[in-house]
């Protein structure tokens, strides 16, 4: 009898399958099935005509009407438990699994050798995280139907939510040799218990199967990522190309005193990362990012950016210090602006309880910016401090982690209007979505008080600015993804000009080799 796979067995990132119960046969057989010859010989013509409704009104998905006429055949007699098992799958069907678990639990009471109903307990207590006493009702199963496939099945299942590695292999491969329509289920969930024994070519080789059966299937989907997760693990670099467009609603950064221009343009994007070192305590670790945006608006115009960084880790008991470097050039060919960045971020990280990493950090930069070749006079440089914490917190399926931080900030350009002390405090988190969707999600306020008179406005400058960032990534095939994102800003001021409204919408698409 096909189930759907309940909720509890999807961890790391995976999505849920989507079985649905099969609508139950009308037929004699069926009927016969799950009215044995003691209830049809001692039941009346009321209760038998009763019962059979019943199973048609199941059958059709009226869960109210069928519900009415097995309660009445348990008014006549509270120990039928065929009638006790239809109520129970009428609870699993409404996602009521407690309810559920006292009906089938009564089922086998009355008759301790049905095993159709003991199976359904297991699935029941499963989906309520009650994984031993699940693990002893299939293990009776398998007495009663040694081949039972389905139940070698759930009990792999059931040994890999225990870590019981070895157990859900074996469990596992069982179940693949009975029964190969069980094929998706059993061959995914092999992948994982030998990915966590440490067979990673084992688990490459199964969530292959799984993505040769079905590609399309959420387990086929997180099986493709899965393989592809191990193969990346086991290499020691990395490779993305990535293309999309954007529409940007105030490309200039300009407020309502001012003309705001509106811009769309294309970009590529390159990135690339070594491992040079890996040990015990540390690691050592070099990239590249490059960046060119095509804008259309006022005439084609080009913007590259090359970031080139390092950045290391070493542990010290409970605590991770980490440093990065990076290095940036951008050109703007419009007006031959360029600015060099350069960056240096040490910090420090510490888990905090069982869920959750605390990270302090120094981040200094130095800025060489010039808006033309033309006029080296509007030349900015200067360098830009900041210190903040930022706490994560990892949770359990649907969600994936939350955030929290706060940091403060100096900009000193050289003593020009634009130098200014602030903090910033931000938020967010993630969500798995159905079909292995990603979505993230960050609020960013800050807060700028500027240490001279602005040249376009009377008095010093201060800003409020609110940053809401989505972004939104599918994975489509065996390292290919489809994204969406959006940054929302709004930045107040009490200087006409720096009071604006930006939209950034964008959609990429990207290739992992």
């Amino acid at each position: 009898m096909p189930r759907r796979t309940p909720a509890w067995a999807w961890g790391h990132a995976v999505a849920r399958a989507c079985h649905r119960r099969a609508a139950l046969l009308l037929g004699i057989a069926a009927l016969l099935a799950l009215s044995p010859l003691s209830r049809i010989a001692s039941a009346t013509v009321d209760s038998e005509l009763a019962f059979h409704r019943g199973v048609s009104a199941f059958g059709q998905g009226d869960y109210e009407a069928a519900q009415r006429e097995f309660e009445a055949v348990l008014a006549e007699d509270d120990r039928d438990s065929a009638a006790l098992h239809y109520l129970g799958l009428i609870d699993q069907a409404r996602g009521d699994e407690a309810a559920a678990v006292q009906k089938f639990s009564h089922a086998v009471e009355v008759e301790p050798e049905n095993s159709e109903a003991r199976m359904e307990l297991a699935v029941a207590l499963l989906a309520l995280g009650r994984r031993v006493e699940a693990m002893r009702q299939l293990s009776r199963v398998l007495e009663l139907e040694p081949e039972r496939a389905e139940a070698h099945l759930y009990l792999g299942i059931a040994h890999y939510r225990e870590r019981q590695y070895a157990s859900a292999v074996k469990r596992l491969e069982q179940a693949l040799a009975l029964d190969s329509g069980l094929e998706l289920e059993a061959s995914y969930y092999l992948g994982l218990a030998q990915a966590f024994s440490g067979n990673l070519g084992a688990s490459t080789g199964a969530f292959g199967v799984a993505e040769q059966t079905e590609p399309l299937h959420p387990l086929g989907r997180s099986a493709a990522s899965l393989r592809q997760q191990i193969a990346t693990r086991t290499r020691t670099w990395s490779l993305s190309l990535s293309g999309g467009l954007e529409y940007d609603s105030n490309i200039a950064l300009t407020g309502a005193a001012a003309d705001e221009r509106d811009d769309g343009r294309g970009i590529v994007r390159l990135r690339a990362d070594v491992r040079a070192m890996e040990g015990e305590r540390g690691t050592l670790d070099f990239g590249y990012d490059g960046y060119l945006g095509l804008y259309f608006t006022e005439g084609l115009f080009s913007q590259q950016t090359h970031l080139l960084w390092t950045a290391g880790s070493y542990q010290v008991g409970a605590v991770r210090l980490s440093g990065r470097y990076d290095y940036s050039f951008t050109t703007l060919d419009l007006g031959d602006s360029f600015r060099h960045l350069h960056r240096l971020t040490p910090g420090a990280a510490m888990p905090t309880g069982d869920w959750g990493v605390a990270q302090v950090y120094y981040q200094f930069q130095y800025f060489d910016y010039l808006q033309t070749v033309s006029d080296p006079s509007f030349r900015r440089d200067g360098p830009h401090h900041s210190a903040g914490v930022n706490q994560f917190v990892f949770l359990p399926a649907p969600l994936t982690h939350a955030r929290a931080g706060v940091r403060g900030l100096f900009f000193d350009p050289k003593g020009d209007e634009f130098a200014f002390k602030g903090f910033e405090l931000s938020g967010g988190g993630g969500l798995e979505l159905p079909w292995e969707a990603q979505l993230e999600l960050l609020y960013v306020f800050h807060l700028r008080n500027y240490d001279h008179k602005s040249a376009f406005g009377v008095g010093k400058r201060r800003d409020r600015s609110h940053w809401l960032n989505l972004e939104c990534a599918l994975p489509l095939a065996t390292g290919l993804e489809v994204s969406v994102a959006a940054a929302f800003i709004f930045n107040g001021s009490n200087i006409g000009d720096f009071d604006y409204n930006r939209q950034i919408v964008g959609s990429y698409l990207t290739y992992r080799f």
